[in-house]
């Protein structure tokens, strides 16, 4: 069993959305990195006894990362993090247990890198994107898992005029 991808979407956008990190391609990295990294939900520890936990398959070391380097920088990013999440630093079980942080985590280890997302329906592009600034494991997942898992899971929405 895996998300319902609708409602798996909303909360992600008003997640996002409380952050004031919300964007179109935002959302669909966000969905997208959902559904390749652990099926959409199926799974919130990786296979294998690997170190990726909760549904986008983040590592200790990499919430351990992003406090250091951007939340720190960023106390009103703390604040909301505080607020939304009841979460004031790196928490493990947070990173397993907790959806609206692991969204948070996820969105801020996005954040962090300077280049900017691909176009919102350039789904060959997201998959790059994935692939190079958060997958860095030529071993672990490709490009074709991505656009495959993306096609599987997600149900995509591309007239942003029309949602709220």
């Amino acid at each position: 069993m895996s998300y319902n991808s609708n409602q798996f979407r909303k909360i992600v956008r008003q997640v996002v959305k409380e952050i004031g990190l919300w964007s179109p391609v935002a959302e669909e990295m966000l969905m997208g990195t959902a559904a390749v990294e652990m099926n959409f939900g199926h799974y919130l520890v990786q296979l294998g006894g690997g170190p990726g936990c909760g549904v986008f398959s983040i590592e200790k070391n990499t919430e351990i990362d992003v406090w250091n380097n951007y939340i720190r920088y960023h106390p009103e990013m703390r604040e909301h993090i505080a607020r939304i999440a009841g979460v004031t630093g790196p928490n493990p079980l947070a990173l397993t247990t907790d959806l609206a942080y692991q969204i948070i985590i996820c969105r801020l280890k996005y954040r962090m890198i300077r280049a900017h997302f691909p176009a919102l329906d350039d789904l060959p592009g997201q998959a790059k994107y994935w692939d190079r600034y958060y997958n860095c494991n030529p071993e672990k997942g490709t490009t074709a898992e991505y656009i495959d898992k993306y096609r599987r899971y997600v149900v995509p929405v591309f007239d942003w005029s029309a949602v709220s």
